[in-house]
């Protein structure tokens, strides 16, 4: 994997793969995406295809993100998006993020 970055005692790097879905849609599933580039601020991810269609979102939707490498999930926001050649959105870096298998047990 490419360049390693630290947040929140969680090890992220260029080239991880992650899944996401929209926090606000009825769509509840997850789709594949890949981390890469990365900031202290923003990550920024590959769009995600659904059976070669991309999964497009807005700027200012919220996604939820499993680092399933990590057992780590967080909320996070779209920032922005790019639809040239390289399709992408940027995220902004976790604030807070739990642990999967703390989270699943206190439930």
């Amino acid at each position: 994997m490419g360049r390693l970055i630290m947040i929140n005692n969680v090890n992220l790097s260029v080239g991880q793969p992650l899944r996401i879905r929209s926090v606000s849609s009825n769509d509840r599933s997850f789709y594949v995406s890949r981390i890469v580039a990365l900031s202290q601020h923003t990550i920024t991810i590959s769009l995600p295809y659904d059976a070669g269609r991309m999964i497009l979102w807005p700027v200012g939707t919220r996604l939820e993100v499993d680092i399933q490498q990590e057992a780590v999930t967080f909320t996070s926001e779209i920032i922005d998006r790019a639809l040239t050649v390289n399709k992408s959105y940027t995220i902004l870096s976790p604030h807070s993020i739990s642990k999967t298998a703390h989270r699943e047990q206190q439930a």
